[in-house]
């Protein structure tokens, strides 16, 4: 049953598209909040650094809001590929607050998005060499997980070490 504008996938696929366009909007902002910063005479190098902080979470809210249209198209390797888009937004994140830490969890978070998009492309293959041959991929795609995994130190620790 399809309502009067449409169906409801469509709103949804609207709706999305309109948090992309606000996302986009405070994207715009936070860089012109940067320029100005820049700009300034004297420079205040923390006005600057919290306009940098400001543009990394802007990025990453537009990376979420991308991550919503394609959940709107239904394509789950898009949905994948722009949940990659979040997790090297989030890094930006990190490296902008100067947080080690959260740099290397962040850079986790990237390798495990990438996995998602190997799985994703593997589960939607027909069977067959194809489907083998994306499977190669996916455990390829698992190895520098797993080393970045090695290399941190173990889940609450990090925490513990900070206070």
């Amino acid at each position: 049953m399809a309502a009067a504008g449409g169906t409801a996938a469509e709103a949804g696929l609207r709706k999305a598209l309109q948090r992309l366009e606000a996302a986009e909007n405070k994207l715009e902002k936070a860089e012109a909040a940067l320029q100005k910063a820049e700009e300034s005479d004297p420079v205040d190098e923390q006005w600057v650094a919290k306009a940098e902080l400001g543009i990394a979470k802007a990025k990453v809210g537009v990376a979420e809001a991308k991550v919503g249209v394609a959940e709107a198209s239904g394509d789950a390797v898009r949905v994948a590929e722009a949940r990659v888009g979040v997790a090297e937004a989030k890094v930006g994140v990190a490296e902008a607050s100067g947080d080690g830490v959260r740099v290397a969890e962040a850079r986790v978070g990237v390798a495990e998005a990438k996995v998602g998009v190997a799985e994703a492309k593997w589960q939607a293959a027909p069977e067959g060499e194809e489907k083998e041959r994306l499977w190669i991929l996916v455990e390829r795609a698992q190895a520098p997980l797993e080393a970045l995994r090695a290399a941190a130190p173990p889940h609450g620790q990090v925490a513990a070490e900070r206070e």
